[in-house]
């Protein structure tokens, strides 16, 4: 799975060393190549530092149980 967010500048930080951003919108999909377009073409929508666009893949493990470790 792979997410894009994007944020919104809305000011500087507690200390005023950074632009501080808030949650805009997101967006999620299964497609490595698809997801890749969609977030050069939201880069070129909204500009850094206006907006920041931040891209994530999100990995999961599973492993199988033995349902008596459970106490079931």
């Amino acid at each position: 799975m792979y997410k894009i967010n994007v944020s919104e500048r809305y000011g500087r930080n507690w200390n005023d060393t950074e632009d501080a951003y808030k949650f805009f919108f997101r967006v999620e999909d299964d497609c490595p190549f698809r997801a890749k377009i969609v977030a050069q073409r939201l880069n070129e929508q909204y500009p850094t530092p206006e907006y920041n666009v931040t891209f994530y893949k999100t990995t999961a493990t599973y492993k199988e149980v033995d349902l008596e470790d459970f106490g079931a």
